[in-house]
């Protein structure tokens, strides 16, 4: 691959290098009056143009330029700069005619540290212009000569995102457009071993990336027929970011039309991955370009959740290029692309966002808050919203650059939260400009596999033409012959960039074919079952140099001399089994490699200690090597999976040394007693089967394990098993075994570490009641193999259990015939009933309304239908709440009165010292507290609390007595200080204590105290003053998600705290629902599925709308439950938000 042309001094033949002139020219005139522009028809076309995002920004400014002045300007001429926060005096510094015809001009002032720029594009008929004086960032263009201005500011308000602009991923493991067997996929993508040199300050030449922009038709549209002019903007933006972070690259671009549907970023980054949906070319389209990444242009969709995505990639390692894509859009900022950019050389966001960078840890971007951001950074990581607004750096963060008096722009390695991206982007770039050739090799595929002599070669290359996204042969990456006999490789060369190859060896192979293939990544040659001892290879030193492998498979081929693999450094995985080795000490040296199979190689038992230099060992396999003791061995302590089947042990070896040990394989071996594993504390996984062992009494010794294997062998009782905490997987076909039981029990254990469970109990004889129960559990994620396996009905009617019920008639009661719970409640694994409102105690919400005129509570019990109506809280001012305040796992119903701070609770179980079941306390000390009780202290029981909003403080009375500093168990904590903060009490860190929390309207921002480490979040969300917070646990984590309900728009907007993707890939639901902006929300579990559900209630209709998270309930199919209850408009809901609760009950009082 040629890449000569990649690297170069950059030339800019259209720079004019003439010496300073220092003419009166002013590049526009600036106004806030459009009249007095003397081009007022093309502004008024612009102002109404639906498209453009510019107009709709409020705070205008109208420019025309002086075009003629401008394009006579030459390098050292001073230019005025117009901005609307003052006149800003620039010199040229660079004037360029790009290869479309439009010319860039970029100025900045004679003093570079007194700041500011202004780079301006002029096209036939448009503008593009970006300037920045006194730290306040403008941004523009128009039609001809007049246009608009914005302060970018001001136009980052119709942004998606409102600051999270921008979005990372990282890369695929593998060509998403093959199908690359599990075995064959990297476990990572590999980092190349680095030496010191390599984080160096890249030399004298200028890296050129080449890149491809797609535009799509609308793009057209919106730049008046002219999108290269806006490219060219952003390319000269691009390429002025890396200058001014004096990083040696530039970007050059090549341009084309693609026939593409609108979409999100995160659909478009997706569709180029796969090369789907218009993007079907664009293998061919890259190869012939040159172009070392793809960016994909289109309008933003303001609905979208990101200006731009880019996979994060560090360009040295093999086969990243491939992935150096990004969607952007194209009337977002001005440095996007130079934002999405970087991602693709090893950058990421900030610090402050959690990040570090893929190339070098310190590659990310960097910030100050209120005064700046570099390009990389979030701006709203940096503002807190309190004075001024950070501005744009137009550089990657570096140290050595000043951001301001005594504000580097950067900070050092090697100090803590270090942000050097200038400094990680110098050793990376010239791999990224090389990872396409500027002159590539164009032989058709389908001419090249003409050329290969092995006919079955010739058609696995043929059938590989659906997975490799181009129709040149130079282009291809893998082919992958799986079953396919092959005795020459001969031709294969033409096909220089594979990066996988795999095949069925038929005779003797020379394998000098590989010798040219620089970007060769995984090799898997197989001798066929029946040529093994039959066939080899020559001309292994062809591999010797190919140092990006990371999977090396040679397996049978009468390999003797290893010698070749010293220099495979990057080594993951190494498969030599079958061949006769006789010297193993090169392994030795490839301190890299993860997985190593050695089966059958004849490996010493004395050279197993040897393999301990490989520190990264984890997997190992050696059967079929004739060890009968390897007591005085020692295994190397990093490895996790080890494979000992089918040698001659007849005891268990000695593992001490193996202290990581996860899995064990100890198959077809004359081992009795297995005991001495138990010592293994972590093991997770053990295959004894076709072993001679008769009692796994050993299995009570060891409750950590998940898998176990035992097919096979003389076991009769398997009781043991029962003492397993959480088993996974378990194999006891073709035993002796009867009796099941202590295996089926961990049918009904709930296994949080795994979501399936898979039981083998093939050809045994067992009672038919457990065969019976055990098929009642059968499902997506539960297996159970049966085959072959006879039952008897001897002990149907017998009581296993003890319960005194018959073990056939639990089965088909649906009762656990396993242990004694005659009842049938089992485990509660509902939501506890604070948090639920669960008046009947059947697990699911029922529907609480107050009417504050008669004081009567009317709920609809889930449990049976019945309207329930209670007379209670005697004042029309209470507050209606609930929640478990006697601990007996059924909701009380309470209010709060103002006027006396008292609270009443109507208890469900408790008589209280009065004996009329209601509690009377007194609590909160001012008519204005705002109840929030909720389980603080983790004891299942609801604690009185209130927040003072005067004084933002916080008052807890928690029901264990625990808790303050007075000896009073009364907590007082001050919290939200903002008087108009929203208390939003959860469990947002899942330890089972409810945690202080607000929501501040005017900056939507989250603050919640977390109870288990006493630190505090701060979340933006919901991004709109009207959101009305509603949080609860929507996707059933146990851990409260934070949301929102949008009035105007009816929609929800839910943070999922699980980490779940969701739709869009950012961990936010978003459902509209309730369609009607008066709607009140009334968020509960109604269902009973331990996920809060989205519901309304519409007061004008008094119909309650639910949307189930279980699908179940209504009579339409859409799981919509519609229920027409509390038959007042005025009547306040119980589960209402507890501020919309006040305001229902104050308005009520005031008639």
């Amino acid at each position: 691959m040629n890449h000569s042309m990649k690297l170069s001094l950059l030339a800019l033949g259209a720079s004019l290098l003439a010496s300073p002139v220092y003419a009166d020219t002013q590049a526009w005139s600036l106004s806030k009056n459009k009249s007095d522009l003397q081009q007022q028809a093309a502004l008024v076309e612009q102002l109404n143009a639906p498209q453009n995002r510019l107009a709709q920004v409020k705070n205008q400014y109208f420019v025309e330029l002086n075009v003629a002045d401008l394009k006579q300007l030459k390098r050292g001429d001073a230019l005025a700069v117009p901005l609307p926060n003052g006149l800003q005096n620039f010199v040229v510094t660079k004037r360029e005619v790009n290869a479309s015809g439009t010319q860039s001009i970029t100025a900045r002032p004679q003093n570079l540290a007194d700041g500011g720029f202004a780079i301006i594009t002029l096209g036939e008929n448009i503008f593009h212009l970006t300037a920045q004086g006194n730290d306040v960032l403008y941004t523009g263009r128009g039609i001809d000569a007049v246009g608009l201005m914005v302060a970018e500011s001001d136009l980052k308000q119709l942004l998606p995102g409102l600051g999270n602009d921008f979005d990372e991923r990282a890369a695929p493991l593998q060509s998403p457009q093959s199908n690359v067997p599990a075995h064959l996929q990297p476990t990572k993508l590999r980092q190349p071993l680095r030496s010191e040199t390599s984080v160096q300050e890249q030399n004298d030449e200028t890296a050129i990336i080449d890149v491809l922009f797609y535009y799509t038709p609308s793009t057209n549209d919106l730049y008046n027929n002219n999108p290269q002019s806006r490219i060219d903007h952003i390319i000269t933006i691009t390429n002025f970011i890396f200058s001014t972070s004096k990083v040696n690259a530039q970007i050059r671009g090549t341009s084309q039309e693609i026939d593409y549907a609108e979409s999100t970023v995160g659909e478009g980054l997706d569709d180029m991955t796969y090369e789907r949906n218009g993007f079907e070319n664009l293998g061919n389209d890259r190869f012939l370009a040159g172009a070392d990444a793809v960016a994909l242009l289109h309008p933003i969709d303001p609905d979208d959740n990101a200006c731009g995505v880019a996979y994060v990639l560090d360009p040295r390692t093999a086969g990243a290029g491939q992935y150096a894509l990004s969607a952007n859009g194209i009337d977002c900022q001005d440095y996007v692309v130079a934002h999405e950019l970087g991602h693709n050389l090893g950058l990421s966001h900030s610090r402050r966002q959690g990040d570090s960078g893929a190339a070098f840890d310190y590659g990310v971007g960097h910030g100050v808050d209120d005064v700046f951001h570099t390009v990389m950074a979030y701006q709203s990581a940096y503002d807190t919203s309190a004075v001024g607004f950070p501005s744009a750096k137009y550089l990657y963060s570096s140290p050595e650059l000043s951001c301001g008096p005594d504000l580097p722009c950067g900070i050092p390695e090697g100090e803590p939260d270090s942000a050097d991206a200038a400094r990680a982007l110098r050793p990376v770039v010239g791999a990224a400009a090389a990872a396409y050739a500027a002159d590539p090799d164009t032989t058709l595929a389908v001419d090249a596999i003409a050329q290969v002599a092995d006919a079955n070669l010739r058609q696995c290359l043929t059938n590989s033409q659906s997975s490799n996204s181009s129709q040149y042969a130079a282009a291809w990456t893998q082919v992958l012959c799986y079953g396919t006999r092959v005795a020459d490789l001969s031709g294969l060369e033409q096909f220089d960039n594979l990066q996988l190859f795999a095949a069925m060896v038929d005779a003797d192979l020379d394998l000098s074919v590989f010798a040219g293939m620089e970007s060769l990544r995984a090799l898997d040659l197989y001798a066929a079952t029946n040529r093994r001892g039959e066939v080899s290879v020559s001309n292994l030193s062809a591999l010797a140099d190919k140092t990006q492998l990371y999977y090396l498979g040679l397996q049978y081929l009468g390999i003797t001399d290893i010698s070749f693999i010293s220099n495979l450094v990057n080594l993951e995985n190494l498969f030599l089994q079958g061949n006769p080795i006789a010297d193993f000490s090169p392994l030795f040296g490839l301190t890299g490699v993860t997985n190593l199979n050695l089966s059958a190689t004849n490996f010493p038992a004395a050279s197993i200690s040897n393999l301990a230099v490989m520190t990264n060992l984890s997997s190992l396999t050696l059967s079929s090597n004739g060890y009968s003791d390897l007591s005085a061995v020692s295994f190397p302590s990093s490895v996790e999976f080890l494979v000992l089947s089918d040698n001659n042990l007849s005891a268990v070896p000695n593992f001490d040394s193996a202290s990581n040990l996860l899995t064990l394989d100890l198959r077809f071996n004359p081992i009795t007693d297995f005991a001495a594993l138990a010592s293994l504390s972590g093991l997770q996984t053990i295959d004894l089967s076709s072993t001679d062992i008769v009692d796994v009494s050993a299995l009570a010794q060891m409750p950590q394990l998940s898998n176990v294997f035992i097919a096979n062998t003389a076991v009769t009782d398997i009781s043991a098993v029962a003492d397993i905490n959480y088993l996974i997987e378990f194999n006891v076909s073709n035993t002796s075994v009867r009796d099941l039981g202590p295996l089926l029990l961990h049918l009904t254990r709930e296994n949080a570490f795994a979501d399936y469970q898979s039981f083998s109990m093939a050809n045994l004889s067992i009672p038919c009641w457990q065969r019976d129960y055990a098929d009642l559990f059968v499902g997506d994620f539960t297996f159970l193999n049966f085959s072959g396996t006879q039952c008897f009905n001897d002990e149907d009617y017998v009581d296993y259990d003890g319960d005194g019920i018959a073990n056939m008639l639990e089965v088909e009661n649906g009762l656990n015939p396993l242990l004694a719970d005659s009842d049938g409640d089992g485990v509660n694994d509902t939501l506890g009933s604070s948090d639920v409102l669960d008046v009947d105690g059947d697990g699911k919400a029922d529907i609480f309304v107050r009417n504050t005129d008669t004081f009567y509570n009317y709920g609809l019990g889930s449990a049976d239908g019945s309207t329930k109506r209670i007379v209670f809280g005697l004042n029309s001012g209470d507050i209606p709440v609930y929640g478990d305040f006697d601990g007996d796992g059924v909701t009380d119903l309470a209010v709060r009165r103002p006027s006396s701070f008292m609270w009443y609770v109507q208890n469900s179980s408790d008589a209280g010292p009065s004996g009329d079941f209601i509690q009377r306390v007194k609590f909160g000390l001012a008519a204005e507290d705002i109840p929030v009780p909720a389980d603080y202290d983790g004891d299942d029981i609801t604690d009185f609390a209130v927040r003072r909003p005067s004084t933002m403080m916080w008052y807890i009375q928690t029901s264990s007595g625990e808790g303050g500093d007075r000896g009073d168990g009364i907590m007082r904590v001050n919290f939200g200080l903002d008087p108009d903060d929203i208390p939003v009490v959860g469990d947002y860190d899942g330890d089972g204590k409810a945690d202080i929390a607000v929501r501040r309207p005017s900056t939507q921002m989250w603050y919640i105290l977390n109870s288990s480490n006493g630190e505090i979040q701060r979340i933006r969300f919901g991004l709109a003053e009207e959101d009305i917070p509603v949080p609860a646990d929507y996707d059933g984590d146990g851990m409260t998600d934070l949301a929102v309900r949008r009035p105007s728009t009816q929609m929800w907007y839910i943070l999922n705290s699980s980490g779940e993707p969701g739709p869009f890939g950012d961990g936010i639901q978003r459902i509209r629902f309730g369609l009607d902006p008066a709607d009140i929300p009334i968020v509960d579990d109604y269902d009973g599925d331990g996920k809060a559900d989205l519901a309304v209630r519409r007061a004008s209709t008094q119909m309650q709308y639910i949307l189930t998270s279980s699908g179940e309930g209504g009579d339409r199919g859409d799981g919509i439950m519609r229920v027409r209850f509390g038959l007042q408009e005025k009547y306040v809901p119980f589960q209402a938000p507890i501020h919309i609760r006040m305001q229902m009950v104050e308005a009520a009082n005031e008639h």
